[in-house]
């Protein structure tokens, strides 16, 4: 009886999307004010696709398994999968339903939060930007 409703549960949790994350690499990041973002990167069974419009029009599509937990001092924290950086450098993460996204870029880290500025047009605002203070932590090993 006692498997039964155990193997119902773990069918349910993941059918719901409700599985762990497992981190394959660790970090923390600080910023100016000594708050402390925590990275978890991680790799996604199957691939998701994001697109990107490059300022000539251009849509061009990125396949990636790459994902990131991010946990912001407050304690707020999201899952963020590698899309399409239009930044020059680095590696953007986006959330599925666009609100957050992770910039990271070698030792240094920007999260954005989505917003609406003053002309009434969606956009990002940065939440914290900082710099490593430990890590990586590989093969799982938290570095919280």
């Amino acid at each position: 009886m006692y498997r039964a409703v155990i193997a119902a549960l773990v069918v349910a949790l993941a059918a719901a999307g409700c599985t762990s994350f497992k981190p394959l690499q660790s970090s923390l990041f600080t910023d100016e004010q000594g708050n402390v973002v925590a990275v978890d990167y991680g790799r996604d069974a199957k691939e998701r696709e994001s697109k990107f419009a490059a300022p000539n029009g251009k849509v061009m599509t990125m396949k990636s398994r790459l994902k990131v937990r991010v946990t912001l001092p407050d304690g707020t924290d999201f899952i963020a999968w590698e899309c399409m950086n239009p930044l020059r450098s680095g590696t953007m993460y986006r959330t599925s339903d666009e609100k957050w996204m992770y910039h990271a870029n070698g030792i240094s880290c920007t999260v954005f939060r989505e917003t609406v500025n003053p002309r009434g047009e969606r956009d990002y605002l940065v939440v914290f930007e900082g710099i490593i203070c430990q890590g990586p932590k590989k093969d799982g090993a938290d570095a919280r």
